[in-house]
C-alpha cells in the first residue's frame, strides 16, 4: 500500500465510492454484487468524515485554549512581578525580603538552577 496521507485516503475513498456506485449494475451483470460492500463503504467513510471533523474541531479548541492559558499566565506574571516591585520600592532594595524576592527571580532565570536535565537517548 502506498504512504498516502489522510486526506488523500478520505480522497480515495469518496472516490471509490462514486465508482462503485456509478458501476453497480454493469458490476452485477458481470457477476460481481456489490450492493453490501458499498453500503459498508459508505457508512464507513461518513463515519471517517465525521472523525476528521471531530479532531480538527479538537485541534481548533486546544489552539485556543493554549493561547488563553498563555495569556492569563503573561498577565498573572506581570502582576506578580508588579507586586515584588511595590514590596521592594516599600521596603527599600537592601531590606531582606527584597533581597530574597529579588533573588527568587534571578536564580529562575538562570538555566543552570532549574534542576537536572535527563540526557538525550538516541
Amino acid at each position: 500500500m502506498a504512504a498516502l496521507t489522510e486526506a488523500q485516503k478520505r480522497s480515495f475513498n469518496r472516490q471509490m465510492t462514486e465508482i462503485m456506485s456509478a458501476n453497480k449494475v454493469e458490476l452485477k451483470k458481470q457477476g460481481l454484487d456489490i450492493t453490501a460492500k458499498l453500503k459498508l463503504l459508505q457508512g464507513k467513510a461518513a463515519a471517517s468524515e465525521k472523525a476528521e471533523e471531530e479532531q480538527l474541531k479538537a485541534m481548533a479548541e486546544v489552539k485556543a485554549k493554549t493561547a488563553a492559558s498563555v495569556k492569563m499566565t503573561t498577565e498573572t506574571y506581570a502582576l506578580a512581578s508588579a507586586q515584588l516591585d511595590a514590596i521592594v520600592g516599600t521596603l527599600g532594595k537592601d531590606h531582606t525580603l527584597s533581597q530574597k524576592l529579588k533573588k527568587m527571580r534571578e536564580s529562575m532565570s538562570k538555566v543552570a538552577s532549574r534542576g537536572v536535565k535527563k540526557a538525550k537517548t538516541q
